[in-house]
């Protein structure tokens, strides 16, 4: 843990900046229909990635962006496993993100949420947080591997908060509802996924997976309102017990 957060304070330097071009948008609550999705999930990914590529510049270096791969429900031997996967997750190993076409999303800021989430764990994984992660929970006691674990998720949150806030600003997304309520969304269309989970596999605890509901959208709102990464140190808030 104190390796985590020693990495976490050394990338306080990066700073969100700048703006890409706009992608077309959705007006303010309008649902997004299935057959919608892949497109939109196609547009907000292009203007994250414009977002953090120019953050990365600041750092002298280079942003090289994820892939996207869309799947319906469920898909079997993605990010080098055999088991069925469901959900929408980030594949560190292949820089790619594994949207499921099939969640149901109210609005266009849910598409932002989940586009921007995954989008931060791919900045984790560039930024060796993602494996410093993996060696911690490696050497610890499952309680303590958990924990590590949401707070990594927290801060995926944290990093979706900066593009977000980004895009809000620029009209590239719309806001038809209050981000708690995007939230909620999010943890029912989880819900959902794992409904399709093969008979006999438990899924994981939300709140000891991705943290209670008031802690999401803190550091949420940490980001969208700090705009950039040193707001975004969970590692730190959890070795201090803030949490």
């Amino acid at each position: 843990m104190n390796a985590l957060y020693r990495v976490t304070v050394l990338l306080a330097a990066l700073l969100a900046m700048g703006a890409a071009a706009p992608p077309p948008a959705v007006p303010p609550g309008d649902a997004v229909s299935q057959d919608d999705i892949a497109p939109r999930v196609r547009a907000l990914l292009s203007d994250a990635n414009g977002i953090w590529s120019q953050q990365f510049i600041s750092l002298g270096t280079q942003y090289p962006p994820p892939d996207v791969t869309f799947f319906r429900q469920t898909i079997r031997k993605a990010c080098g496993s055999d088991s069925v996967l469901t959900g929408t997750f980030y594949c560190p190993d292949e820089r790619r993100i594994y949207v499921d076409q099939a969640t149901r999303v109210a609005d266009d800021l849910a598409v932002a949420y989940l586009v921007g989430h995954e989008v931060g764990h791919h900045v984790q994984s560039l930024l060796g947080t993602t494996a410093l992660v993996a060696q911690a929970r490696s050497r610890s006691s499952p309680s303590v591997s958990a924990r590590t674990w949401m707070v990594a998720e927290l801060q995926a949150d944290c990093y979706a908060g900066i593009w977000l806030g980004s895009a809000l600003k620029r009209g590239v997304v719309h806001s038809g509802r209050a981000l708690s309520a995007v939230l909620d969304a999010a943890a029912a269309a989880s819900q959902a996924a794992n409904a399709h989970l093969p008979p006999g596999v438990q899924a994981p605890d939300p709140v000891l997976t991705y943290g209670t509901a008031p802690q999401r959208l803190a550091w949420l709102q940490r980001g969208i309102d700090g705009g950039s990464i040193n707001q975004c140190d969970t590692f730190g808030a959890e070795a201090s017990g803030k949490l």
